[in-house]
């Protein structure tokens, strides 16, 4: 018994170690406050078109978005009010909380590797709201924030712990489906449980923080959120498929697991 309680009194301390690290992500005000008004069903679209404009640089980044090609919108849209009402609270939810944390990451030379993190957060995020979008289900837009937010962890052990974190990586070889395993045989504390804690510091709803927790173990998905949590695992085997040279085997759990 005594071993394992000091086991987990490690786990306790290492924990503290990395969400005490003074470089960890951090949302600005204006993207906490537009999750916090969002979480109400009838929130006011006035008051969430007004915090998005209070940022100047997501304002701009939000309307050069919603008036490109992809939405085709008929005539060309002004302000962030005209957007919601064009788009809906979801879409304008999405950009908005995806420009503020890809800011709040950002790409440092660190020696972590930025360019596969974004590419599994927004294939994965993209291919489960496709899913969702096919399937008519209402939560295509908590899927591609879900899989934008999914591996947050691993930027902050990397942050915290560096080379430490560096070689449980790299002693995947790539693999990121070995990373889990890899995390607690080194460390005894995982990313999908780190990023959810960051995921809750930032007082995410539970729609968001459940895919970080259980997007690696889909099926442990607490009552609720078994949907949402799928959608996030299916869009991360499309990711698996689309770099690979032979995406055979790839599609084939991905074909296993939407039946």
């Amino acid at each position: 018994m005594k071993p394992r309680n000091r086991r987990k009194a490690m786990d306790h301390e290492l924990i503290e170690e990395i969400l005490s690290c003074s470089s960890l992500p951090s949302l600005p005000a204006v993207a906490l406050r537009v999750v916090e008004l969002t979480t109400d069903t009838n929130v006011s679209l006035p008051e969430l078109a007004k915090t998005i404009q209070n940022d100047q640089g997501l304002s701009s980044k939000v309307l050069r978005t919603v008036n490109s090609s992809f939405y085709g919108l008929p005539t060309r849209c002004a302000s962030i009010n005209k957007a919601l009402v064009l788009l809906g609270l979801g879409p304008v939810k999405a950009l908005a909380l995806s420009f503020s944390l890809i800011g709040s990451i950002g790409n440092q030379e660190d020696g972590f590797d930025y360019e596969s993190y974004w590419r599994r957060g927004l294939y994965t995020g993209v291919a489960g709201k496709i899913i969702a979008d096919h399937l008519k289900l209402p939560t295509a837009d908590e899927a591609f924030l879900a899989g934008l937010l999914q591996d947050i962890g691993m930027v902050a052990m990397h942050r915290a712990l560096g080379f430490r974190y560096a070689e449980v990586v790299d002693s995947t070889s790539g693999e990121h489906r070995n990373l889990v395993k890899a995390e607690l045989s080194a460390l005894e504390v995982q990313h999908p449980e780190i990023g959810a804690m960051l995921a809750q510091r930032w007082k995410f709803p539970d729609e968001l923080i459940m895919p970080v927790r259980y997007h690696e173990r889909p099926t442990a998905a607490p009552q609720g959120h078994h949907e949402l949590v799928r959608l996030v695992g299916l869009g991360n085997l499309a990711h698996d498929a689309l770099p690979d040279a032979d995406p055979g085997p790839a599609l084939k759990r991905l074909y296993q697991r939407a039946d």
